[in-house]
Formats: C-alpha cells, structure tokens, sequence
C-alpha cells in the first residue's frame, strides 16, 4: 500500500511508523488531560497551520429540521464556478465540463469523466447549489467533465433509495460517453466522494462489480477507479465508547455520525448490528477482492480516521491497488471547504496524480 502523509511539521521525512505512535501517544495523553470549559480547543491545538477552520460548521446535525434547512441552504447558495467551467443540469444532477469553442457540446471527444457523491451524512446535501465551485475545480484540476448526480436523502428516504439513485446515474454517465464517442466500453470512469458521498462511492464500486461479475454480456463498464475523501464508511464507528467520551470532532461529530446512521439504516436496522443489508456500509464487506483501484485520503483528526485505515489496509490484503493520503492535522471537510489552502492543493495534485493512471 503507498502511504503519504503531509505533516505539519518542517521534516516531512519523519518515518511514517514512528510518527503513527508519537500521534497515537500524544493523544491518548490529551484525552487523559483534557477539560470540558471548551472542547474544541481540544482539536484547534491539533490543527496544520496551514489549514483554515473559519470555514467549517460546528454543530450537531441530529435532527431532520437541522439537516432539512441546511440541505435547503446548500442548494440556494450558488458559490463560484471557475472560469473555463459550465455547467448544465441533467436528470440525474448537475453536468460539469470544461469550456469549447461549441457550447453546444461538453467535451464531446472525452471517453473518460467523474461521477462525483457530495457528502451530508447521507441526510443532507445537494448536487449543485454550494458544490458549484467543488466540482468545477475539479474539472479544472483533471480537465475533464464531473457528474455531481443527485440522490434521495435519509431519513426520508432510508437505504437503498440513495444508492439506487447513484447507481442510475452512473448508468446514465456511461450512456452519455457512448452517445457522443459511440462506444460504451471505452467509458472510464473514477467515482469520488466526499466524507458520506466517499462511502457512497465505495458502496457503489462493490455493487457495480458484483453486478459486472454476474452479468453474461457485461455492457457497462466497471469504474476505473475510486477516490474516496474522508469516507464515511462504518456504522460501527457510532458504537465506539473512546469516541463517546472525546470532544466533539471538528465540523463532523460523533453525535452526528449517530444520527445520520440510525436514518440511512431505516427502522429495521441500527448501527452495531451484527448483520445488516450488503451495500449498506462499506467495511462490512467481507471480501474485497477485485474492487478498483482506490484513493483514500483522510485527516488524523477526522472523525473517520481510523475507519479509513482499516479499509485500506484490508483493500491491500485483498490485493487491491490502495493509496492512502493522510494529512496530519487535517480534519473533516477541508478538501471541499478548504480549496485554497496549501495542504488541501497539493492533496487535490496527489489525488490527480493517482488517477489520471486509470482515467487519463
């Protein structure tokens, strides 16, 4: 497995392992230390100088009014579009591609294109709207054209509604590719996330695979590979009593986490089980094997982190190409609300750098 991590020190050559413990020690020393008069101190004193944390939200979203008025935001708030950039609304989300000189097509000689999951927790969110400036960066980053589909939000609509959705905008995404360089198969698609659209995304390779692995005339292409961005990838994680009795996360906390799980699980269903549908939680599958090639990028302190290595370690036993990308001091959100800032570009760059092998 490559493993990169950006720390917030001068020497970048700290032997990974070695500065895995000092973490781990440091941390388990300052949850002995800590004190309740502000918990996010807690995490502020952690933080790569680099990084802004004026940008993220800090609150609980654990409730349906919460989560409704924010999605409703995120969809009103337009942010800027980068120059070179249009955008059109499909029916299936938004379609993002970069600028020619006929603007009647979008990148028409383009085989390859990005199926992007924005996250929420999988209870809020939307497609455009706030995403507008996300997506157009990355078009700008890859030069090539970005689906940010639109899925059904729990609780509302519980597992597998939002999947179904994701799933049929992939079909969609494909069927655009043949249309206009007349070949299905040559479609090469990376399907990317970010925090509960990472999860998606990983969901939706391990649906799409076993399908492609089932099927006897396999007319849709598998992904070329996946980039998953602080993925939210275990309900498990709400069971965890150390994450209990920490300080709220920044900008994604446990109590959060716990919501947003016992919605998308549905009434049938809570986070711990010991068995729930396939497709629900990524790490609950038990073999990896013949997945895509996969980018995981994740903070030290995000709520995921330690969700994030396990999958990737286990993406690696089953011998799955694996790049993990962490970022010492990084927290939740940074690779959407922190554009600008000198960790979160080079991070975009390593991501770019790790598909353009399988989409370029």
């Amino acid at each position: 497995m490559n493993t990169s991590v950006t720390l917030n020190e001068d020497d970048d050559r700290l032997d990974i392992s070695k500065q895995e413990k000092i973490v781990s020690t440091k941390q388990q020393q300052d949850i002995a230390n800590k004190t309740t008069d502000d918990p996010k101190k807690y995490w502020l004193s952690k933080v790569h100088p680099e990084l802004n944390t004026d940008k993220g939200i800090d609150m609980n979203f654990d409730s349906r009014l919460k989560t409704t008025i924010f999605s409703g935001l995120m969809y009103m708030v337009r942010a800027p579009i980068s120059k070179g950039v249009s955008v059109k609304k499909v029916k299936c989300g938004y379609y993002y591609y970069p600028k020619n000189e006929d603007e009647n097509k979008s990148n028409s000689i383009s085989t390859s294109a990005i199926l992007w999951i924005h996250g929420g927790g999988r209870v809020m969110g939307s497609a455009g709207g706030m995403l507008d400036e996300v997506c157009s960066k990355i078009v700008m980053q890859f030069n090539l054209p970005v689906l940010s589909v639109h899925y059904r939000l729990a609780p509302r609509h519980p597992f597998p509604a939002g999947l179904d959705d994701i799933h049929s905008g992939y079909h969609w995404l494909v069927e655009h590719i043949a249309k206009e360089s007349g070949s299905s198969s040559s479609a090469r698609i990376a399907i990317a996330g970010d925090s509960a659209g990472g999860g998606l995304a990983a969901e939706i390779c391990q649906r799409l695979y076993d399908e492609h692995k089932a099927s006897t005339t396999q007319t849709i292409p598998l992904p070329a590979c996946q980039l998953l961005i602080n993925p939210m990838l275990d309900d498990r994680t709400c069971c965890s009593e150390q994450l209990s009795s920490m300080p709220p996360h920044l900008v994604w906390n446990h109590k959060s986490n716990s919501y947003a799980w016992k919605s998308y699980l549905g009434r049938k269903y809570k986070p711990g089980d010991e068995m729930i549908p396939q497709y629900e939680a990524a790490s609950r599958r038990t073999d990896l094997s013949g997945l895509p090639p996969c980018y995981i990028l994740i903070g030290d302190l995000d709520l995921f982190h330690e969700e994030s290595k396990d999958y990737a370690t286990r993406l690696e036993e089953h011998g799955v190409e694996i790049e993990l990308d962490e970022i010492v001091g990084g927290f939740h959100g940074t690779m959407s609300n922190n554009l600008n800032d000198q960790p979160i570009v080079d991070a975009w760059a390593r991501c770019h750098a790790f598909s353009k092998k399988y989409i370029l």
